[in-house]
C-alpha cells in the first residue's frame, strides 16, 4: 500500500465503519439473515419498520447531541449498544408473520436495529467529522474494506453468517474503544458541544443572515446550509429507493448480489483513492470532491437510462445502480464532515440530520414505489431522472458545493497572512503583473486550482489558465513549487 495512502486514511474510522457498514449491508441491503424460522418473513415490511425507527432515533440524537457526544466516552453505553444490536440482529434473522414468536422477533428486531444503527451512524459520523483529517479518503477506504467482507459472508452457510454478522457491531465498537478514543481532534473540529443548540439555530437561518453580534453571513453556520443539504439528501434518497424497483423481474441471489456489490464498490472507490493520491498536490479539496460528486451523478443517470432500455434486472443494471449508491454515500459523508468543521456545528448534529434526511428520502421513495407499482416502471424512471437533475442543477449545484466546501484559511495568524499578501503584491509590482494576474497569482499561491480560481473570480476556466501561463512566463517559473519558492525567498 502506498505510504501516502496509509498517512491519508484514518484507519480506526476505516476499519470500524467498514465493520458497521458490513452489518448494515447484511441486514438491510439484501438480507443474508434468512433462516428456517423466517420462511414467511416479509423483508420489505421489516425494512420499512426499522427505517422508521431509524429516522426518529436520528432526529432525537441530533437534538440531544451534547448527551450523545458524552456517551461516546462511556464504556457502559458502548457495551449496551453492542448488546442491543446483537439481540436485534438475532431477532431479525428469526422474524416472521406466521406466529406470535415470529412477530415478537419482528418488532424487537425492527426497534433494536433502528435505534442501534442510528447510534452507530452518530458515533462514526462524529468521528469522521471531528477526528479524521482526510474525510473523503477515509470514507472511501471504509467502503472499499466493507465490500470484500460482505462478499465473504455471502459465501458462508446461513447459520454461520447470522452468528458472525450479529457480532460485527460489537467489533466496530471495540475498534472505536481500543483505537478511536485516543485519536485527537482535527484543528477545525467544534470544540464545545454545549454550544450545539445555538449552532442548530444558526444553521437554520436564511442565507446571508446576520447574527446578533453583527457578523456577516459568510460563515457556513449562518448560511442556511442545513435545510438545503437536508432537501438534497431527501431527494437523493427518493432517487435511490425508486431505482430499486424500476426494472421488472426477480432480483439476484445473495451470492450474486454480493458479487455485484463487490465489483460496484471496488471499481469507483479504488479509482477515487488513486486519484486522491496522484493529484493530491496538484488539485484542491474542492476539485477532488467535485470529481466524486460528478461521478456519482453521472453513474446514477446511467443506471436510470439503463433501466429504461432493459426489461429485467441484470448484472449491468445492478452494478451501475450499486456503484451510484456507494458514490453518493461517500459524497454525502464527505460533505457532512466538511460542513461540521467549517460551520463549527457538532458532527453529531450534521450527521444525524443529514443521514436522517437521506433515510427519510428512502422511506418516501419506497412508499411511492408501493403506490405506483411495477406496471408504471417507465413513469418511475422518468420521475427518478427528473428528481436527480433537479437536485443536481438547483438544490445542490456545483457552485453551492464549492461554497459549502470552501475550507477556512489555515491556522496562520492575521500578521502572517498579511505578510504573505504583501510579499505577493511586491512580486506583482516587480514583475509587472496586471491587476487580474495579481489576483490569480495570489489565489494560486494560496493553493487554489485554476477551476477554483475561475469560480472565485467569475471568469472562465480558459481565461484563468491563460492568466496562469502569463504569470509563469513573467516570473520565469515552471511549477507551483517554484512559484512558492520564489515567494518564500523574495527579498532575502
Amino acid at each position: 500500500m502506498p505510504t501516502k495512502l496509509k498517512e491519508s486514511v484514518s484507519w480506526p474510522f476505516a476499519v470500524g465503519f467498514a465493520l458497521n457498514f458490513t452489518w448494515t449491508s447484511s441486514v438491510f441491503f439484501h438480507s443474508l439473515l434468512y433462516t428456517s424460522a423466517g420462511h414467511s418473513f416479509t423483508f420489505s415490511s421489516f425494512y420499512m419498520a426499522s427505517m422508521a425507527v431509524l429516522i426518529v432515533s436520528l432526529a432525537l440524537m441530533g437534538v440531544c447531541s451534547r448527551a450523545m457526544a458524552h456517551s461516546f466516552s462511556e464504556t457502559g453505553v458502548l457495551v449496551v449498544v453492542g448488546l442491543i444490536l446483537f439481540a436485534g440482529t438475532i431477532a431479525a434473522a428469526n422474524a416472521s408473520d406466521d406466529s406470535i414468536q415470529g412477530m415478537v422477533c419482528f418488532w424487537l428486531g425492527a426497534v433494536f436495529t433502528g435505534i442501534g444503527s442510528a447510534y452507530m451512524l452518530a458515533l462514526w459520523g462524529w468521528f469522521l467529522g471531528s477526528r479524521a483529517p482526510h474525510s473523503a479518503t477515509s470514507i472511501c477506504a471504509a467502503y472499499a474494506l466493507s465490500a470484500p467482507l460482505y462478499f465473504a459472508f455471502a459465501l458462508l452457510p446461513t447459520s454461520i453468517t447470522v452468528t458472525v454478522v450479529s457480532v460485527l457491531p460489537a467489533l466496530s465498537l471495540w475498534v472505536f474503544f481500543r483505537f478511536g478514543r485516543s485519536v485527537p481532534n482535527v484543528p477545525n473540529a467544534p470544540a464545545d458541544e454545549s454550544e450545539n443548540a445555538a449552532s442548530i439555530v444558526k444553521a437554520l437561518r436564511a442565507d446571508g443572515a446576520e447574527d446578533d453580534e453583527g457578523n456577516d453571513g459568510h460563515d457556513l453556520a449562518q448560511m442556511g446550509f442545513l435545510p438545503r443539504i437536508s432537501l438534497a439528501a431527501v431527494l437523493l434518497g427518493v432517487v435511490l429507493a425508486l431505482m430499486n424497483y424500476m426494472p421488472a423481474g426477480e432480483g439476484p441471489s445473495n451470492t450474486q448480489f454480493a458479487f455485484f456489490f463487490l465489483l460496484a464498490t471496488e471499481v469507483p472507490l479504488i479509482g477515487f483513492l488513486l486519484y486522491f493520491q496522484v493529484y493530491k498536490g496538484k488539485s484542491t479539496f474542492q476539485d477532488r470532491f467535485l470529481l466524486m460528486y460528478r461521478t456519482a451523478v453521472l453513474v446514477m443517470m446511467g443506471a436510470v437510462l439503463l433501466s429504461v432500455a432493459m426489461t429485467e434486472r441484470n448484472m449491468a443494471f445492478q452494478i451501475v445502480a450499486l456503484a451510484g449508491y456507494i458514490c453518493l454515500k461517500a459524497v454525502f459523508w464527505s460533505l457532512f464532515a466538511v460542513i461540521s468543521r467549517n460551520s463549527k456545528v457538532s458532527p453529531v448534529v450534521v450527521f444525524c440530520f443529514g443521514e436522517g434526511s437521506l433515510t427519510a428520502g428512502l422511506f418516501i421513495g419506497n412508499q411511492l414505489n408501493g403506490f405506483l407499482g411495477m406496471q408504471y416502471a417507465s413513469a418511475i424512471a422518468a420521475i427518478t431522472l427528473a428528481i436527480l437533475l433537479f437536485d443536481y442543477m438547483f438544490v445542490l449545484n456545483e457552485r453551492r458545493v464549492i461554497a459549502i466546501t470552501n475550507e477556512p484559511d489555515d491556522d496562520e495568524g492575521e500578521p502572517t497572512r498579511q505578510r504573505f499578501r504583501d510579499r505577493c503584491d511586491q512580486i506583482a509590482v516587480t514583475y509587472k503583473l496586471s491587476r487580474r494576474e495579481t489576483e490569480v497569482f495570489y489565489l494560486f499561491a494560496r493553493g487554489r486550482s485554476s477551476s477554483r480560481i475561475a469560480d472565485d473570480l467569475y471568469i472562465s476556466s480558459g481565461t484563468a489558465s491563460t492568466h496562469l501561463r502569463n504569470i509563469y512566463r513573467k516570473l520565469d517559473v515552471h511549477s507551483r513549487q517554484e512559484l512558492l519558492d520564489l515567494i518564500e525567498n523574495f527579498g532575502e
